[in-house]
């Protein structure tokens, strides 16, 4: 899908090089339209906030969650 694969690289583009291709950009604003690149931008914030969270608590996978 052509969607998948420009949400993929953008993904991997801006986690690795934290810099996206103009070519990239150009295919992104055609598969996604600029609302859907700000949602998968925003997506990945929020991926990233969890993941930060969980590493910073040291967290173990698997882990259950507290007894209310």
């Amino acid at each position: 899908d052509k969607r998948e694969q420009v949400v993929y690289e953008m993904a991997t583009c801006l986690a690795d090089s934290r810099w996206v291709s103009k070519g990239l950009y150009d295919r992104a604003l055609e598969a996604l339209g600029h609302v859907g690149i700000t949602d998968v931008i925003g997506l990945m914030g929020f991926y990233a906030t969890v993941a930060m969270t969980l590493n910073f608590y040291d967290v173990p996978a698997g882990a259950t969650g507290l007894e209310r």
